[in-house]
């Protein structure tokens, strides 16, 4: 694999790039979840909602607020379930709570459905959100 990409400008490492990737993905997840909820126009269902949360290892870095990734997705989920409409049904995906090794199988499909969608399950998605803790590897560099 090369270990650079020659760009107009010069080459570009890839691990630059990778991590650029990484935190522009962890920005672009916390900006949404950050956002206030938007009501739905007059008698319109809304369809079910999956959250998800990160829990790679390098949650467990800080962010550039001085808490940690994980503590500042926690919060925004937390506060995403609360301006939720009672009526609407929400579940919990985690990512990266089993494999611990970047090149184990399965380190990049590590991912669990651990709260199905329903109504009348916030407290049990502030729970699950609670439990996981950063783990194992991030896979993508």
């Amino acid at each position: 694999m090369p270990r650079a990409i020659e760009t107009v400008q010069g080459p570009i490492e890839i691990s630059t790039i990778i991590r650029l990737a990484r935190h522009s993905a962890f920005l672009i997840v916390a900006g949404t979840l950050l956002a206030p909820v938007p009501a739905g126009a007059a008698g319109e269902e809304a369809g079910p909602m999956m959250l998800v949360l990160d829990s790679f290892g390098s949650m467990k870095e800080k962010a550039a607020s001085g808490v940690t990734k994980i503590s500042a997705a926690r919060g925004a989920l937390g506060t995403v379930i609360d301006g939720l409409p009672e009526g609407q049904d929400v579940g919990l995906r985690v990512y990266g709570a089993k494999v611990f090794f970047r090149d184990d199988k399965g380190a990049c499909t590590d991912s669990q459905r651990v709260v199905d969608p329903a109504t009348g399950n916030r407290a049990q998605l502030k729970r699950a959100i609670a439990t996981y803790k950063p783990f194992g590897e991030t896979p993508a560099g």
